[in-house]
């Protein structure tokens, strides 16, 4: 019988599944090698790292995600939200900017920044 059409291969073919990149900011992590590909980012001090992608123009994000900067943050890419319920548990929906552009971002950083 031939390669299982779940990878999508064909006899005589060898077929691996594609993995998908990780979203960004949306995860905890204590080094890179937990990322996929991501970066391991920390803001200020905070004990919380999250996997990121990095944004230095501001156009490298997922459709989904906002570029954020400033307050001692390298420009990162983070889920965007519309309730807090679309971020992934200890991260809240919250407006960096103040600009009515809500993303993910780690409860922790909320409180302290």
């Amino acid at each position: 019988m031939g390669a299982s059409a779940a990878t999508g291969g064909s006899a005589g073919t060898a077929a691996f599944p594609v993995k998908p990149q990780l979203e960004s900011g949306v995860r905890f992590c204590e080094s890179d090698r937990e990322c996929s590909g991501l970066e391991c980012r920390a803001w200020r001090s905070f004990g919380h790292h999250v996997c990121a992608a990095g944004c230095p123009s501001g156009n490298e994000c997922l459709k989904k995600e906002v570029c954020l900067s400033g307050n001692a943050l390298e420009p990162t890419c983070f889920a965007s939200c519309d309730w807090p319920s679309d971020c992934a548990y200890a991260f809240d929906c919250f407006d960096w900017y103040g600009n009515g552009s809500y993303v993910c971002i780690p409860a922790e950083w909320v409180r302290g920044g």
